[in-house]
């Protein structure tokens, strides 16, 4: 990671991928984070990342407000004026027990409400609107996906990940309508 930053001082923040390990260190899972553009949806960063100290002088400590989604909140204010990039490799070790603050709040509606209010705080109405759009495609919510879609699209006509959930809502919901 370190070679990377080195490599090219115009990147200001790496991360990578990691293996989650149980408490025996076995492997469980293989977590390949997301590139750089998927953290306006979710925070994909992971646990393993380092960055240059100009970050931390520019963008200033954690917030501590942000409960459990400090480090998304840290990211998505990171990602407003840095240059972020993913390692594509496996660098790191993770151990998930269920005493950890993931492993108590994982899925609960305190976390999902925090994970909201960080949106709101962190990203223009039109990115809020659509990670809101994409959420519920996801859930197969398609009605509440194609509402949330349009309303990103009013405020921003020309964005295509705006246009893709609103269309593709109205085809899903076609063709299950005309193949019943």
């Amino acid at each position: 990671m370190v070679d990377r930053l080195d490599d090219d001082p115009e990147i200001d923040f790496v991360y990578c991928n990691y293996q989650l390990i149980d408490l025996a260190n076995k492997i469980k899972e293989m977590v390949s984070t997301g590139n750089p553009e998927d953290l306006y949806f979710h925070n994909c960063i992971g646990p393993c990342f380092l960055y240059r100290r100009k970050i931390y002088e520019a963008v200033g400590n954690y917030d501590r407000n942000c409960t459990l989604v400090e480090d998304y909140d840290y990211w998505l204010r990171i990602a407003k004026r840095f240059k972020m990039e993913k390692i594509d490799k496996y660098l790191y070790f993770f151990r998930l027990h269920t005493s950890s603050l993931t492993g108590k709040y994982g899925g609960t509606d305190f976390l999902a409400r925090q994970l909201e209010i960080v949106k709101n705080k962190n990203l223009s109405k039109t990115m809020y609107l659509l990670s809101i759009s994409r959420e519920c495609f996801i859930n197969d919510k398609n009605v509440k996906s194609i509402y949330y879609a349009f309303l990103s699209i009013c405020f921003n006509l020309m964005n295509k990940d705006s246009w893709y959930y609103f269309l593709r809502n109205i085809k899903r919901i076609a063709s299950n309508f005309f193949f019943l």
